[in-house]
């Protein structure tokens, strides 16, 4: 039998990996499924969504200060931060920024993942199929809307 590649093993004796964090500012968007044209040009991604990943990378360049993308297994913890509605009274805004009431709004959570990882293949990852654990993943609210994002070693 051939050994496995160390890359694929969690555990083993590889190094741990330096953790990248980086900040997406602004409204956390979610991937929009791709649409389809009239003419032959067949799917394509909105623009929206295009201009929000290219945002993403350009925050995960930044981070990553010239390092080459990760080609290990890799922990994804992400906290998508939405703004507290203006209308809530101040008791009901302290509630939510105390993490008593969570976001349950759109876009969904899976969605936000997807976009990030489409915004940092090739810039932090090269695949985003290097991902293995998701179990930090959190929708809540604070005082400024943003995606903050860390990749890690899944051991740590």
């Amino acid at each position: 039998m051939s050994e496995p590649n160390p890359r694929e093993v969690i555990g083993g004796n590889n190094p741990p990996i330096e953790p990248v964090t980086f900040i997406v500012p602004g409204k956390p968007q979610g991937k929009a499924v791709a649409r389809s044209a009239r003419t032959n040009k067949g799917h394509y991604t909105p623009p929206r969504t295009r201009a929000y990943e290219a945002a993403i990378g350009t925050m995960a360049s930044i981070a990553m200060r010239g390092r080459e993308p990760i080609d290990e297994c890799v922990a994804l913890c992400l906290r998508a931060v939405f703004e507290i509605p203006a209308s809530w009274s101040k008791a009901k805004r302290n509630r939510a920024i105390v993490g008593e009431i969570l976001p349950g709004v759109k876009p969904d959570l899976s969605n936000i993942i997807k976009a990030i990882e489409d915004g940092m293949k090739g810039i932090v990852l090269t695949d985003d199929a290097r991902i293995v654990d998701l179990s930090y993943c959190k929708k809540v609210y604070g005082l400024a809307p943003m995606v903050a994002v860390t990749i890690r070693d899944p051991r740590a």
